[in-house]
């Protein structure tokens, strides 16, 4: 899956499918400059951070990780460039990244803060609803 369902739709990423890519393959796919990236950048809502900063963003899986979240998380959690980004390694990643934005919350506002920096979908949820995922994180 990627932004905006592009596998989807008639877009040069029709039929990619990023649960059949290596990690390694993800992270030469997910370069802003390349192919993807550039397709997103024009694309982006105005609303988003990368938007307002003149950058790009390249969410891919059912989580939507950006590329360079998805570098930094495999590395930290020691997976290889073959893993294959199945359902299972998107699953663990999010958890990774999921556990780690709340751990490094003190208080539940902090938490919350911490979990949307990571998925800019989480900033069009209200709280209580949020509250409920970081319960079940925790």
């Amino acid at each position: 899956m990627y932004w905006g369902n592009f596998e989807t739709k008639e877009t040069p990423f029709k039929g990619v499918q990023v649960s059949t890519m290596t990690l390694g393959e993800l992270y030469d796919f997910s370069q802003p400059s390349g192919a993807y990236g550039q397709y997103v950048k024009p694309r982006l809502a105005k609303n988003t951070q990368a938007f307002r900063k003149g950058l790009t963003s390249t969410p891919m899986g059912k989580y939507q990780i950006v590329g360079t979240t998805l570098r930094s998380a495999a590395k930290q959690m020691g997976l290889s460039d073959d893993t294959v980004f199945d359902k299972k390694t998107q699953d663990d990643i999010f958890l990774f990244l999921a556990r780690d934005a709340v751990n490094r919350g003190k208080t539940l506002e902090a938490k919350r803060t911490n979990l949307r920096k990571v998925w800019e979908g989480f900033n069009y949820i209200n709280n209580s609803t949020l509250d409920k995922v970081i319960a079940e994180i925790q």
